[in-house]
Protein backbone atom coordinates (compact mmCIF):
# COMPACT_ATOMS: atom_id res chain seq x y z
CA UNK A 1 0.00 0.00 0.00
CA UNK A 2 1.42 3.35 -1.06
CA UNK A 3 1.54 6.23 1.39
CA UNK A 4 -0.78 9.16 0.76
CA UNK A 5 0.80 11.98 -1.23
CA UNK A 6 1.93 14.97 0.81
CA UNK A 7 -0.16 18.10 0.60
CA UNK A 8 1.65 21.20 -0.70
CA UNK A 9 1.54 24.33 1.38
CA UNK A 10 -0.65 26.96 -0.16
CA UNK A 11 -0.37 30.71 -0.10
CA UNK A 12 -3.49 30.88 2.04
CA UNK A 13 -1.73 29.44 5.08
CA UNK A 14 1.19 31.92 4.83
CA UNK A 15 -1.23 34.82 4.32
CA UNK A 16 -3.03 33.90 7.54
CA UNK A 17 0.23 33.97 9.48
CA UNK A 18 1.12 37.39 8.00
CA UNK A 19 -2.31 38.78 8.85
CA UNK A 20 -2.03 37.58 12.44
CA UNK A 21 1.37 39.28 12.80
CA UNK A 22 -0.04 42.55 11.43
CA UNK A 23 -2.99 42.39 13.83
CA UNK A 24 -0.63 41.84 16.75
CA UNK A 25 1.52 44.84 15.76
CA UNK A 26 -1.60 47.02 15.38
CA UNK A 27 -2.84 46.03 18.84
CA UNK A 28 0.56 46.90 20.37
CA UNK A 29 0.45 50.32 18.71
CA UNK A 30 -3.05 50.92 20.12
CA UNK A 31 -1.84 50.07 23.61
CA UNK A 32 1.01 52.60 23.42
CA UNK A 33 -1.15 55.39 22.01
CA UNK A 34 0.04 58.30 19.88
CA UNK A 35 3.40 59.85 20.76
CA UNK A 36 3.11 62.98 22.92
CA UNK A 37 3.29 66.36 21.16
CA UNK A 38 6.62 68.00 22.02
CA UNK A 39 5.67 71.52 21.00
CA UNK A 40 2.62 73.01 22.68
CA UNK A 41 0.32 75.55 21.06
CA UNK A 42 0.90 79.19 21.89
CA UNK A 43 -1.81 80.95 23.90
CA UNK A 44 -4.45 82.70 21.80
CA UNK A 45 -3.59 86.30 20.95
CA UNK A 46 -5.85 89.00 22.33
CA UNK A 47 -6.75 92.02 20.25
CA UNK A 48 -5.70 92.81 16.69
CA UNK A 49 -2.84 90.79 15.25
CA UNK A 50 -2.03 93.36 12.57
CA UNK A 51 -3.13 96.98 12.41
CA UNK A 52 -3.52 97.39 8.64
CA UNK A 53 -4.31 95.01 5.79
CA UNK A 54 -1.29 93.46 4.03
CA UNK A 55 -0.26 95.26 0.85
CA UNK A 56 2.78 95.92 -1.34
CA UNK A 57 3.69 99.59 -1.15
CA UNK A 58 5.45 101.25 -4.09
CA UNK A 59 8.35 102.49 -1.94
CA UNK A 60 9.07 98.89 -0.89
CA UNK A 61 9.40 97.50 -4.43
CA UNK A 62 12.13 97.69 -7.05
CA UNK A 63 11.62 100.07 -9.96
CA UNK A 64 10.62 97.31 -12.38
CA UNK A 65 7.98 95.71 -10.13
CA UNK A 66 4.33 96.60 -10.71
CA UNK A 67 1.59 96.05 -8.13
CA UNK A 68 -1.75 95.01 -9.60
CA UNK A 69 -4.78 97.29 -9.25
CA UNK A 70 -6.81 94.48 -7.70
CA UNK A 71 -5.69 92.11 -4.98
CA UNK A 72 -2.08 91.62 -3.95
CA UNK A 73 -0.59 90.56 -7.26
CA UNK A 74 2.87 91.57 -8.48
CA UNK A 75 4.38 91.59 -11.98
CA UNK A 76 7.82 92.52 -13.31
CA UNK A 77 8.15 94.88 -16.26
CA UNK A 78 9.32 92.98 -19.35
CA UNK A 79 9.70 95.65 -22.04
CA UNK A 80 12.97 96.89 -23.53
CA UNK A 81 15.36 94.54 -21.76
CA UNK A 82 13.78 94.89 -18.31
CA UNK A 83 12.96 91.17 -18.40
CA UNK A 84 16.61 90.48 -17.57
CA UNK A 85 16.51 92.42 -14.28
CA UNK A 86 15.42 90.96 -10.96
CA UNK A 87 12.31 92.45 -9.37
CA UNK A 88 11.54 92.42 -5.65
CA UNK A 89 8.89 93.61 -3.22
CA UNK A 90 8.36 93.72 0.54
CA UNK A 91 4.99 93.57 2.26
CA UNK A 92 3.96 96.36 4.65
CA UNK A 93 3.14 93.96 7.51
CA UNK A 94 5.77 92.82 9.99
CA UNK A 95 5.69 90.28 12.77
CA UNK A 96 7.81 90.05 15.89
CA UNK A 97 7.26 86.55 17.27
CA UNK A 98 5.05 83.53 16.88
CA UNK A 99 4.13 81.08 14.17
CA UNK A 100 2.46 82.48 11.10
CA UNK A 101 1.84 81.27 7.58
CA UNK A 102 1.48 83.20 4.36
CA UNK A 103 0.97 81.79 0.89
CA UNK A 104 2.11 82.90 -2.54
CA UNK A 105 0.89 81.58 -5.88
CA UNK A 106 2.94 81.63 -9.08
CA UNK A 107 0.27 82.74 -11.54
CA UNK A 108 2.46 83.03 -14.64
CA UNK A 109 6.03 82.24 -15.68
CA UNK A 110 7.12 84.23 -18.73
CA UNK A 111 9.76 83.22 -21.26
CA UNK A 112 11.83 86.26 -22.24
CA UNK A 113 12.91 86.69 -25.85
CA UNK A 114 16.61 85.89 -26.33
CA UNK A 115 19.29 86.43 -28.92
CA UNK A 116 19.88 83.08 -30.74
CA UNK A 117 23.64 83.36 -30.19
CA UNK A 118 23.06 83.46 -26.43
CA UNK A 119 21.88 79.82 -26.50
CA UNK A 120 25.47 78.64 -26.87
CA UNK A 121 26.06 79.40 -23.19
CA UNK A 122 25.09 77.01 -20.42
CA UNK A 123 21.35 77.11 -19.67
CA UNK A 124 20.29 79.11 -16.63
CA UNK A 125 16.84 79.12 -15.05
CA UNK A 126 14.70 81.41 -17.18
CA UNK A 127 12.43 82.33 -14.30
CA UNK A 128 13.45 83.03 -10.75
CA UNK A 129 10.98 83.24 -7.91
CA UNK A 130 11.89 83.55 -4.24
CA UNK A 131 9.35 83.54 -1.42
CA UNK A 132 10.49 84.22 2.12
CA UNK A 133 10.85 86.57 5.06
CA UNK A 134 13.19 89.46 5.83
CA UNK A 135 13.84 91.99 8.56
CA UNK A 136 12.64 95.58 8.07
CA UNK A 137 16.05 96.90 7.00
CA UNK A 138 16.90 94.02 4.65
CA UNK A 139 17.27 94.17 0.88
CA UNK A 140 14.26 93.43 -1.31
CA UNK A 141 16.32 90.59 -2.83
CA UNK A 142 15.77 87.66 -0.48
CA UNK A 143 18.54 85.33 0.66
CA UNK A 144 21.45 87.68 -0.04
CA UNK A 145 22.25 88.58 3.58
CA UNK A 146 21.81 87.56 7.20
CA UNK A 147 18.52 89.47 7.53
CA UNK A 148 16.52 87.33 5.09
CA UNK A 149 15.73 83.71 4.27
CA UNK A 150 13.73 82.25 1.40
CA UNK A 151 12.82 79.31 -0.78
CA UNK A 152 13.30 79.59 -4.54
CA UNK A 153 11.49 78.01 -7.49
CA UNK A 154 14.27 75.43 -7.85
CA UNK A 155 13.39 73.96 -4.43
CA UNK A 156 16.35 75.41 -2.51
CA UNK A 157 16.50 77.19 0.85
CA UNK A 158 18.66 80.33 0.69
CA UNK A 159 20.04 82.25 3.68
CA UNK A 160 23.10 84.49 3.84
CA UNK A 161 23.98 83.65 0.23
CA UNK A 162 24.18 79.90 0.94
CA UNK A 163 21.89 77.64 -1.06
CA UNK A 164 20.71 74.19 0.09
CA UNK A 165 18.42 72.07 -2.09
CA UNK A 166 15.74 70.71 0.23
CA UNK A 167 12.52 70.34 -1.75
CA UNK A 168 11.10 69.81 -5.20
CA UNK A 169 10.86 72.70 -7.63
CA UNK A 170 7.62 74.60 -8.05
CA UNK A 171 6.24 76.40 -11.05
CA UNK A 172 3.23 78.01 -12.65
CA UNK A 173 0.01 77.47 -10.72
CA UNK A 174 1.72 76.16 -7.57
CA UNK A 175 0.94 77.64 -4.16
CA UNK A 176 3.79 77.81 -1.64
CA UNK A 177 3.43 78.69 2.01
Amino acid sequence: MAPEPKKAKTEESTDKVGEEAEKGAAEEAKDKGPPPELEQDAPAAKGLKIKEPPAFLTQDTTMNCIASGFGNMLMPLTDGGLQFLLAGARCNVGLKAGRYLFEAKAVEFMTPAEDPSARQRSPLPRNQLRVGVAAAGASAFLGDGELSACFDAEGAFIHNGKKQVCSQRFGQGDVVG
